[in-house]
């Protein structure tokens, strides 16, 4: 029996997905029309639309913490669901548009990760660490600073260099790059696309920069939003 190359390659499958929110009489109000998405190996899929079709909720359901109304979320062929949620937030690497971190020395926001029991390799070496701060265009200085005095863009890039420490398998970055300048952007795309190119690894990428989002892929995968009057089933 020959295998699918195409199916092999599938990391994420999204199927006719529905998504909810409760509305201010905690009825639950549908976000999206139904979303069918494949991510493979080699891809970055910028995911646009208005504000309020649930982009950021998408990211946040691939990693459980958001229900799934209808359909599912399938990663490397199984359910989301089969997988345990810490296991599973360390091959799924979600960034959040404003991160937050513990009190400490960038170093110790680094490190912190590899604590938990569900993260399976050893803790990066200080070169390592430095290595990535500056391949997301952080001095190496930076590591013997207090994470609280970092701008947000700053933190932006230390979260991200964190993730990449833990080499997920698929990157879900919610606007990476909102407090950069456009040249900080840039570098910080060619990152992911470097990691991407030395490894079957992937990405989705939230963006509301239109020449961002061209750069990053010819075509986005957009949410539309459901009807106004679309309720969950109760």
């Amino acid at each position: 029996m020959t295998s699918d190359p195409e199916q092999e390659s599938c990391l994420l499958a999204v199927d006719s997905l529905l998504l909810a929110v409760e509305d201010r009489e905690d009825r639950k109000r549908i976000l999206t029309k139904p979303i069918d998405m494949r991510l493979s190996v080699g891809q970055i899929i910028p995911l646009v639309g208005p504000s309020g079709t649930g982009k950021s909720t998408l990211l946040r359901a691939m990693v459980r913490f958001h229900p799934i109304e209808k359909g599912r979320i399938l990663f490397l062929g199984k359910d989301i669901h089969d997988y345990p949620p810490p296991f599973l937030r360390t091959r799924l690497g979600l960034m959040f548009q404003t991160p937050s971190f513990t009190p400490g020395t960038v170093r110790q926001t680094l490190l912190e990760p590899f604590a938990y029991r569900a993260v399976e390799q050893d803790a990066p070496d200080e070169t390592a660490m430095v290595d990535e701060l500056e391949q997301v265009g952080l001095p190496r200085k930076l590591i013997e600073e207090d994470i609280e005095r970092l701008s947000g863009g700053e933190k932006q890039r230390v979260a991200l260099a964190r993730l990449l420490l833990l080499h997920p398998q698929v990157l879900l970055l919610d606007e990476p790059t909102a407090n950069l300048d456009e040249e900080s952007a840039e570098l910080i795309l060619n990152r992911v696309k470097d990691w991407i190119k030395h490894g079957r690894h992937a990405a989705i990428w939230i963006s509301h920069t239109r020449s961002l989002t061209e750069q990053i892929a010819a075509t986005p995968y957009r949410l539309e939003a459901a009807p106004k009057e679309e309720k969950a089933d109760d």
